[in-house]
């Protein structure tokens, strides 16, 4: 089994749309940038799962040919156009074997030596990106960085991404909807709502217009 190990959001320089969680009482975790990928990023932990506020702060290196095969050049220049602004990392949760849909090597200069990022193969810009992490193992990088946050939250316990693109979806995609890892629902603009505690708590924050994202819990 495969599972989720954080979600991307694609976002401005420096990512000041994350303020919006640090306000609600959200603690930020340790942040990095990727050498020779041209991304950094602001993440958010929590049990089971991180959020990942991603943006481009070097375009040469973000459009260079190791970095290509992600396509997060195309996705984060043109998430206001007609790309998707999201992302999905999958991670193992066992011995398990990958996902059973094509993927392509990415070795980023960032990662050791014989650790790769593998990139789902046929998704368009129009879907959210889908990677996966093959080394990581069981407890993932958000367990064993789990922070606490005054609203009291935990896990990421649901995940559904309006997309006001219709037709079929890539193999990918399928398979993530399947496996409920998330679920993706018709709208007329992206928006990604994540669950915590399966919305024990029955609050929720909606960071539109600045963020598509919506948190309940």
């Amino acid at each position: 089994m495969n599972v989720l190990d954080h979600l991307i959001l694609l976002c401005e320089r420096d990512a000041p749309e994350a303020d919006a969680l640090v306000d609600l009482g959200l603690t930020e975790g340790r942040s990095n940038t990727h050498p020779g990928q041209g991304t950094a990023n602001r993440r958010f932990f929590f049990q089971n799962a991180y959020l990942e506020f991603l943006w481009v702060h070097d375009e040469i290196e973000a459009r260079s040919e190791m970095a290509r095969t992600t396509q997060l050049w195309e996705r984060w220049a043109g998430r206001r156009v007609d790309a998707c602004p999201f992302g999905v990392v999958l991670r193992r949760s066992s011995e398990s074997a990958p996902p059973p849909f094509s993927l392509r090597a990415y070795r980023p200069a960032y990662l050791p030596p014989g650790m790769t990022l593998d990139v789902a193969d046929g998704v368009p810009l129009t879907e959210p990106a889908v990677f996966f992490l093959g080394f990581i193992g069981p407890r993932g990088t958000a367990q064993s960085a789990a922070l606490s946050h005054r609203p009291g939250l935990e896990c990421i316990t649901r995940v559904t991404i309006d997309t006001p693109v219709s037709g079929s979806r890539s193999e990918a995609m399928k398979w993530l909807e399947a496996s409920a890892v998330l679920s993706l629902r018709p709208a007329d603009r992206w928006l990604m709502t994540v669950a915590f505690d399966n919305h024990r708590a029955g609050a929720s924050a909606d960071l539109r217009p600045a963020l598509p994202l919506l948190l309940e819990w």
